[in-house]
Parts: structure tokens; sequence; C-alpha cells
């Protein structure tokens, strides 16, 4: 039942491993397509409200090649005003597709944990192969 419980869990933190380094490369690589392909325009704000973690939710217009589009924007730690303008990206196929014009690294932080979780996993297996070695 030991031997099992050791298997399973070396599965299990290799399993989250791949995970999080497939998941980070995909949420990059959409960022990095969704940057290449997008234009620039001035939004806005026409509403902002305050969540209790710190993020702000804004309200706000935005005019491409003459139409109004009305669209909500999150931010983690805005400090943005009613009235106020933000220069947002749009994607060209999808108006409605916005982000702020900064790049964040949280596709980064997950590849990283989860070479984190890979160097553990082989530590760990190395351990085992190690201590099986010394009982033979």
């Amino acid at each position: 039942m030991k031997k099992i419980l050791n298997y399973s869990c070396f599965i299990i933190i290799f399993l989250i491993g791949i995970v999080d380094i497939c998941y980070g490369i995909n949420y990059e690589s959409k960022q990095d397509k969704f940057f290449k392909n997008a234009d620039k325009v001035v939004a806005i704000i026409y509403e902002t409200k305050n969540n209790e973690d710190g993020s702000q939710v804004l309200y706000i217009s935005y005019y491409i090649k003459g139409k109004k589009y009305d669209n909500i924007l999150v931010l983690r730690d805005g400090k943005n005003t009613n009235k106020s303008s933000i220069e947002i990206l749009y994607s060209k196929s999808d108006p409605l597709n916005i982000m702020i014009n900064q790049i964040d690294n949280e596709g980064y932080f997950i590849i990283f944990i989860g070479i984190i979780a890979l160097t553990l996993d082989t530590c760990l297996i190395i351990k085992h192969y190690v201590e099986s070695q010394s009982k033979k």
C-alpha cells in the first residue's frame, strides 16, 4: 500500500507540473497573439466601482470606425476615476474583445510553478530510487 501511495504522489506532482507548464505556455501565446493583432483606442470611463479585493470595475465607451462600443474592464489595482480616459487594445476581428495596454506575467509565473513541481518530483524520484537501492 505504501508503494502505491508513493508512486501515485509522483504521478500527481508530475501531472501538476506538466499541466501548469502547458497552461502557462498557452496563456502567454494567446496574450502575445492578441497584442500582435490588436489596435489601440482611447476609451472614456463613465463609471467606476471599487471591489473589496482592491480591484476596480470600469464601465467604458470607445469608438471604432464611427461605431460606439460599451464594455466592462476589470483592473486589479486601478485608481481611475469617472470621466477620465484609458488606452485599451481591441481585437480587429471582435472590437468587444479588449485588454489594457499592459502585459501581465501570470503565464510565466504558472510556468515557473510547473517547473518547481517537476523539479520537486524529480528530486523525490531520485531520493526514492537511492533509498530503494540502499535497502538491497
